[in-house]
């Protein structure tokens, strides 16, 4: 008897931003070729018709809480079409205290320690506030869904001590990774006398510390006046770094720090096929997190770009040679840039898609859910 194939639909309802189309397209095109399971995926996005499976919000659902009501709309019309829906874990949701009951089949994401992610983005006492209901609606969620996936150890961890699950409490290691063919990799035009380091983020926020690296580039420029150093900035940067930027530069003989703003992929790739070393997010501790597993430090490696970064890598074994977390010290940046000199684009790509491949981390999910359904 064949057994039937496990239904699962993958449920992602939010603002659209950069890396999460990326995601999803990762996503549907790997899953799509499971043997074992029927994804399902079901996108709704403000404002992000940007890949085939992204749908629009409608209108009345566009604003923060009218996200929310949409999901869970969305959960108890036809979460029971499915054996499982996996789905982004929702932050202060009042809605799963009347819902959450009723959709058991619920595996949610968790992408941070919500509870002081929650207290970082509002100072003062709303933030406590906020953190509280998180507390409760978060505890809520957990209790009544299916089981949960954590994108890095660390979130696994807390999710368990923190919410006091029972020890057989499912949960599921998930780490961001890449379709590889979707990222290929990029020219080598690495300069011989000169290292150049490429910053990405949709927007720089608090925890990539870009303030970090500007303090750094700054007290190195004091005692080294010859420009051998170049840092491209890609992405949304705010003005109140304006000024450090054109401090920095108008100290140098030439513009050492370049700001793109916001490029699309053929662009960046472009510059970022000048560069020595990407660098990852400078600043996580920021957010109450040690570890992460950003797509971002994912598409680099994919492109045969080696990164510095001031967290750990979930994934990643710790004497990685291609990825290196360090203080943010100009010269530990440029002996890391000159340690991986030698080594071609390709290698660098070819030795990292062991732990970067999506198809590795859809394989263990796939096990994950047929155990949970047995």
């Amino acid at each position: 008897l064949m057994k039937r194939k496990l239904k699962i639909a993958y449920l992602i309802v939010g603002r659209s931003f950069p890396g999460l189309a990326k995601q999803i397209e990762y996503e549907d095109l790997v899953f799509s070729e499971s043997k074992e399971i029927d994804f399902n995926f079901f996108a709704f996005l403000v404002k992000g018709k940007s890949y085939k499976k992204i749908h629009e919000l409608p209108r009345p659902f566009r604003s923060l809480i009218g996200q929310k009501l949409f999901a869970w709309i969305w959960l108890l019309r036809f979460s029971r079409k499915f054996d499982y829906i996996i789905m982004r874990h929702i932050v202060f949701d009042p809605f799963v205290l009347l819902f959450g009951w009723f959709v058991r089949n619920r595996i949610t994401v968790h992408h941070a320690k919500e509870f002081f992610e929650v207290e970082y983005y509002k100072s003062g006492w709303q933030g406590k506030i906020a953190a509280y209901i998180e507390l409760c609606t978060g505890y809520i969620s957990t209790k009544t869904a299916a089981g949960i996936l954590g994108v890095t150890n660390e979130i696994c961890k807390f999710q368990k001590e923190f919410k006091h699950l029972p020890k057989n409490f499912p949960i599921c290691f998930y780490p961001n990774a890449i379709a590889p063919e979707l990222v290929k990799v990029i020219d080598d035009n690495r300069k011989i006398n000169e290292i150049n380091l490429g910053f990405m983020a949709g927007a720089f926020k608090g925890w990539h510390g870009l303030d970090l690296i500007l303090e750094a580039i700054s007290s190195y420029k004091k005692s080294n006046n010859e420009d051998n150093l170049k840092l491209h900035l890609i992405g949304k940067v705010s003005k109140n770094f304006f000024k450090k930027i054109e401090e920095i530069n108008s100290i140098s003989k030439s513009k050492i720090i370049i700001h793109y703003g916001v490029l699309d992929f053929e662009d960046y790739q472009k510059i970022l096929s000048l560069c020595d070393v990407g660098l990852g997010s400078l600043a996580m501790y920021r957010a109450n997190v040690k570890e992460g597993s950003t797509l971002k430090v994912r598409e680099m490696l994919g492109m045969g770009l080696p990164v510095y970064s001031g967290h750990i890598d979930t994934a990643l074994p710790e004497n990685f040679p291609f990825y290196l977390k360090g203080k943010i010290k100009i010269e530990e940046i440029l002996k890391f840039a000159r340690d991986a000199a030698p080594f071609s684009r390709d290698e660098i790509r070819n030795r990292s898609l062991p732990y970067i491949d999506k198809r590795i981390y859809a394989k263990k999910i796939s096990k994950f859910l047929i155990n949970l359904s047995e």
